[in-house]
């Protein structure tokens, strides 16, 4: 399985479409039991106040991102709480008038639901995305484990 970063964009970040090719990767080298194919939703402004965030009331991996594609943040609402909750308390942080610099351009975002009984998998799902994509906001992107601890 190849395990290295993917990365498109001139300054070493992910983008969508890096995202969209490691969810293609990951439901043809990982499909989960019970599930079919992870889709991503539709592109969600943060910034619009009239705009529903599909999802919201579901468990899932979501993904914040700016204008030009470029990943910020990728997160996840499993077992305690709703992909709603979890995009409004990120919201807080990329509307603030001192936001940090890795959060200020986030402008977008995204969502894969999946079922209340599958919620312990968006665990899995992120840890993949985290570990094959560049963001600018998850400290953890990149890490893997070695190689040796997978065939134990």
């Amino acid at each position: 399985m190849n395990r290295s970063i993917v990365t498109s964009a001139p300054d070493g970040y992910s983008t969508l479409d890096d995202l969209m090719a490691v969810l293609m990767e990951f439901n043809g080298q990982l499909p989960r039991p019970g599930l079919g194919p992870l889709v991503l939703s539709h592109e969600v402004s943060l910034t619009s106040k009239d705009e529903y965030w599909p999802h919201a009331t579901l468990p899932g991996v979501y993904v914040m991102y700016t204008v030009k594609h470029r990943l910020v943040y990728i997160g996840k609402a499993s077992l305690g709480s709703t992909m709603g909750v979890r995009l409004h308390s990120h919201l807080q942080k990329v509307n603030a008038a001192n936001a940090e610099p890795q959060w200020r351009d986030a402008a977008f975002a995204r969502s894969i639901p999946l079922p209340r009984a599958h919620a312990f998998e968006a665990a899995a799902i992120e840890e993949y995305m985290l570990g094959r994509l560049r963001t600018t906001a998850n400290i953890i992107s990149g890490i893997y484990l070695p190689d040796e601890a997978e065939s134990k």
